[in-house]
């Protein structure tokens, strides 16, 4: 019940940031995060197998930019591993 609450608080706080700053929203989705062994937070929704985050528009656009390299500053795609953007994918 816990994590129901969670996943919808957290889709909630997806779409509010990429409402108001979609540049931002991506920059915190693929920067790494200390306390959690330096993954990021779009590793972890797809390490958890949390479909519903991984479909939001703000992911599914990074995605795509990611794809089409039309994001200013690349060098934040060395964080995330090709395996990584291919199970994001299936």
């Amino acid at each position: 019940m816990e994590h129901r609450i969670f996943s919808k608080l957290t889709l909630n706080f997806v779409r509010k940031c990429y409402e108001d700053d979609n540049k931002r929203t991506h920059d915190l989705l693929i920067g790494k995060v200390n306390d959690l062994d330096d993954q990021t937070p779009l590793q972890i929704a797809v390490d958890s197998n949390f479909r519903a985050f991984v479909s939001e528009a703000a992911i599914q656009d990074l995605l795509n930019n990611i794809w089409v390299k039309d994001i200013e500053n690349h060098d934040h795609y060395n964080y995330i591993p090709v395996n990584f953007l291919m199970q994001a994918s299936s």
